[in-house]
């Protein structure tokens, strides 16, 4: 098992989830758990810090494979990237 996003309303069902896994496949290595308002997952930003809303983003992720370009490559963002759903 790798990379689970793990959501619900009542607090105590995430945690009552997050022990059953722990039982089962805990053993081994112990799991990592994150909890919180923003965090990183898969690549992605995800920010439920408004109530109602959450926003995914990606921008690090592009950004940091952006410098891992060859620097003679010849590419600007803007001649390939064009947004078609507004972030906000």
């Amino acid at each position: 098992m790798d990379d689970l996003k793990i959501s619900h309303v009542n607090p105590k069902v995430v945690t009552n989830v997050i022990e059953e896994l722990e039982t089962e496949f805990g053993k081994e290595a112990p799991l990592t758990i994150n909890h919180g308002k923003t965090y990183e997952y898969l690549g992605m930003t995800i920010d439920y810090g408004t109530p109602g809303k959450v926003k995914i983003g990606m921008n690090d992720y592009v950004e940091n494979m952006l410098n891992k370009l060859p620097e003679d490559m010849e590419l600007s963002l803007q001649s390939w990237f064009q947004p078609s759903i507004s972030s906000e």
